[in-house]
């Protein structure tokens, strides 16, 4: 669905609360231009034919559901990478709401480490874990580009030779063509 949109004029936008997975996917080296930050919960930036991911550490935050609604009324394919049991009683689950629910088996309360002592596990997974997904997304998105005779347009990091002229050149090219 990311590829059918970027090929018909939609963008790709990424957001998350906690900004783990947006800084990880989000004009970083060797990622794609192609993915467009939302920093807030704002279905006005978003247009009939763009995807939306969102990226959660909880089920059922009710800001994420609204905002998954009130983009899918605007025509908007959504996505989520979120654990699908936390919390576990949840009455209403975002991974019911988007058109592609990825689960990320995060366990309640977030952390993955028990600590003597400590009340709560510690160490939480949902940002690397959610990173590495949407890595993974990109990846097909790349990939599946390719298939259909395209190449994604991709950064290069400012620590290489070339950056500033390759970035500059990748950047008209995505501009030009919407991938």
């Amino acid at each position: 669905m990311i590829v059918d949109a970027a090929l018909t004029g939609g963008k790709f936008w990424v957001y998350d609360k906690g900004k783990a997975v947006s800084s990880e996917v989000v004009g970083r080296a060797g990622g794609l231009l192609m993915t467009q930050l939302l920093t807030e919960p704002d279905p006005s930036t978003i247009q009939k034919g763009d995807v939306l991911a969102v990226s959660a550490v909880k089920n059922n935050d009710p800001s994420d559901t609204v905002f998954v609604e009130k983009a899918k009324a605007k025509g908007v394919k959504t996505m989520a990478v979120l654990p699908f049991n936390n919390p576990s009683d949840a009455s209403e689950n975002l991974q019911e709401k988007v058109d592609l629910a990825v689960d990320d088996y995060a366990e309640s309360g977030d952390g993955c480490l028990e600590v003597e002592g400590y009340v709560r596990r510690i160490c939480p997974t949902t940002g690397v874990t959610n990173a590495a997904i949407m890595w993974a997304v990109c990846a097909e998105v790349v990939d599946e580009l390719r298939r259909r005779g395209k190449e994604a347009h991709i950064y290069k990091s400012v620590y290489r030779v070339g950056n500033v002229e390759w970035n500059t050149r990748m950047r008209d090219e995505f501009l030009r063509t919407g991938y």
